[in-house]
């Protein structure tokens, strides 16, 4: 049954406005940049044993499952830019 149906059905005794409605979608906001952001949260001396270990920093987005990997050179750029960052 039809959602038009089912509203006539149910409330036919009253006026009903059927509104246009958006449709969801699926979007998820992650990006190198956050990524290498939250890298912050652990520290520089995991992150140096991450990198000595596996040779990178792999991570995943918990909500998309959108896979990252950073090396040495990624994390040390974006470190160096981030300390070039105006604060207000």
């Amino acid at each position: 049954m039809d959602s038009e149906t089912l509203l006539h059905r149910l409330f036919h005794q009253e006026s009903i406005t059927n509104l246009a409605i958006d449709p969801a979608e699926f979007c998820c906001s992650c990006s190198q940049v956050k990524m290498l952001n939250s890298l912050s949260l652990l520290g520089e001396d995991e992150i140096k044993e991450i990198l000595e270990e596996d040779g990178e920093v792999a991570m995943t987005c918990e909500f998309c499952l959108e896979h990252f990997s950073f090396s040495e050179i990624d994390i040390n750029k974006h470190h160096g830019q981030e300390g070039h960052r105006t604060q207000h």
